[in-house]
């Protein structure tokens, strides 16, 4: 092999670290993602999914979402749906005292 001249040399160092640099960035942002993933909240199952409009369903059985669900259609009215409403969010309220629980200030519109 031939001796490089000043300028292949400087060609080669140049395409080595680019490639060393197009390396590390892509390293860095595999890292960064796995990370994310990794601490990323599971998404939730379709029947969870729908749990979760419901004000402190993560305190409720399934049948107490499900008897809830149906007091709401049962409701006629707006105001019979605000007293439903009221009445279950005052229950969540007090179920989350009673196991030192935090819900949200304020319910899923």
């Amino acid at each position: 092999m031939y001796p490089m001249t000043r300028c292949e040399t400087v060609m080669c160092f140049r395409g080595a670290a680019a490639l060393a640099a197009a390396l590390l960035v892509s390293m860095h942002a595999s890292a960064q993602s796995s990370v994310e993933f990794a601490t990323a909240d599971p998404p939730l199952s379709p029947a969870l999914h729908r749990d979760a409009d419901i004000y402190g369903w993560q305190l409720m059985t399934h049948q107490e979402r499900n008897a809830y669900r149906e007091r709401m259609r049962a409701a006629v009215t707006d105001e019979d749906r605000a007293k439903v409403i009221a009445e279950h969010q005052a229950t969540m309220q007090a179920r989350a005292r009673e196991r030192n629980v935090a819900l949200p200030a304020t319910p899923p519109p």
